[in-house]
């Protein structure tokens, strides 16, 4: 049985037209939505001044004067309970244990390319192919393409997350419902956290648990590993939080924002990766609303582009054309956009801005007056 499908269609030049029309529309929709991400972008909280604000709270004793303040604790984070798999580890004091369960399982891909064609009718070639790799969400089968000789079992056994129930953080609790923890780590199988009386039938690693027909080194369809992250007790980390008696709880700022994070490491380390996060986050958002806001005005061509693919040369001059004029034009707007926001979104920077334009203002009326005169 083949791993490749391909799938051969041809749009005619008049339905290309009439699609190009809900393209534009498509386009329009970006193009407002763009400077939407762009506002947003500008105007997120910035979590890493805000814990820069914090109180810094003592890990052994309870401030009293700090209550319902938004305070930071730096000691280790720790629990009593004993977290396990009980189907796999023996419990140990983990935060946070979890299991990651891949299967080895077909899956399809889909690549597609496209072909114009004098006249304006468009060949669009589909191609499935089939390859094999472990997975965490296999897919079904069912509903591939060509399903024969490619066929997924259902998962044997299915991924898992095992949380402390009760945890602090020096003298303080923590709502470990709400309370964002740091990332887990990989959790090595050895010194005796198997449990071993559960796990026959498969085979041990230091990283992985392998059940199935074929090995970890050459797996078979429906093979499965397992392997396990875990955050453990004791670990040094920074808090922040709402004093609220003994406990910390989330902290919302403005009435809407919760921050209510732990990171490993001191409460500088801390604060370095908010504004990381901080500036990364609006990195991304400000190329997501440029190309979102680029792309959409390309598309607003879509229709003449089009009716130049009668020939393709030309519908293909016209596309980079079109998308020489819309670079800029996006650019400069996305700018703006920024600045506007920027501005909005900072109280000082709003205030001096609107000074200066009232001080431009009068000095116009004034020299206005004084050319009367």
């Amino acid at each position: 049985m083949t791993d490749q499908l391909t799938e051969v269609a041809t749009t005619g030049w008049g339905k290309r037209i009439l699609n190009s029309f809900v393209g534009v529309l498509v386009g329009l929709v970006l193009f407002i939505i763009s400077f939407v991400v762009l506002w947003k972008t500008e105007g997120r909280t910035d979590f890493a001044k805000l814990a820069q604000k914090a109180v810094i709270a003592s890990q052994s004793a309870i401030d009293q004067n700090a209550q319902g303040q938004l305070v930071s604790v730096t000691a280790p984070l720790e629990t009593v309970d004993l977290v396990g798999d009980p189907d796999f580890i023996r419990p140990g004091k983990y935060l946070i244990l979890t299991r990651r369960a891949e299967m080895f399982a077909w899956r399809e891909r889909v690549s597609t390319k496209t072909q114009k064609n004098t006249g304006g009718s468009e060949t669009t070639t589909k191609t499935y192919s089939y390859e094999k790799g472990w997975t965490e969400n296999p897919e079904n089968s069912a509903d591939f393409k060509q399903p024969e000789g490619h066929a997924n079992p259902p998962p044997a056994i299915r991924s898992q997350t095992f949380s402390a129930r009760q945890a602090q953080v020096g003298v303080f609790e923590l709502d470990m419902e709400r309370i964002s923890l740091p990332s887990t780590e990989p959790l090595g199988l050895g010194g005796g956290k198997i449990l071993l009386e559960k796990t026959k039938g498969y085979t041990v690693t230091e990283e992985y648990l392998f059940q199935g027909q074929g090995s970890l080194a050459d797996p078979q369809i429906g093979d499965t590993r397992l392997s396990f992250h875990a955050l453990s007790s004791g670990r040094r980390a920074t808090v922040f939080g709402k004093l609220s008696g003994g406990m910390l709880d989330p902290y919302f700022y403005n009435g809407e924002k919760s921050f209510y994070r732990a990171f490993l490491g001191s409460r500088d380390e801390a604060i370095a990766k908010l504004k990381t996060e901080y500036k990364v986050a609006g990195w991304i958002g400000r190329i997501i609303g440029f190309l979102m806001m680029w792309i959409g005005l390309m598309m607003l061509s879509g229709p003449l582009n089009t009716v130049l693919d009668v020939l393709p040369f030309l519908g293909s001059a016209g596309r980079f054309v079109t998308g020489l004029i819309a670079f800029p034009i996006a650019l400069t707007l996305s700018a703006i956009t920024i600045i506007v926001s920027m501005i909005a979104h900072n109280i000082i920077a709003l205030l001096v801005v609107l000074a200066l334009l009232a001080g431009l203002v009068l000095f116009l009326k004034l020299k206005k007056k004084a050319q009367l005169t």
